[in-house]
């Protein structure tokens, strides 16, 4: 589960779908790979298979007790 973003262009669009500050252009990408940290568990759930390199700054992962 995604517990915070650093960018706030992301966190609207996450949340509420607001594309207009994202990159059209990476639109579809975000919302597969942010779809898939949300379904995440843990750090170690992010392990899957994307054409692009995810860094880990920006988006905090909820503690899991």
């Amino acid at each position: 589960m995604i517990a915070s973003f650093r960018s706030k262009a992301l966190e609207r669009f996450w949340t509420r779908g607001e594309t207009r500050r994202v990159n059209p252009a990476h639109v579809k990408k975000l919302r597969l790979i942010l779809g898939l940290l949300d379904d995440a568990d843990r750090p170690e759930g992010w392990m899957f298979r994307a054409s692009v390199s995810i860094p880990s700054q920006g988006i905090k992962m909820a503690a899991m007790p």
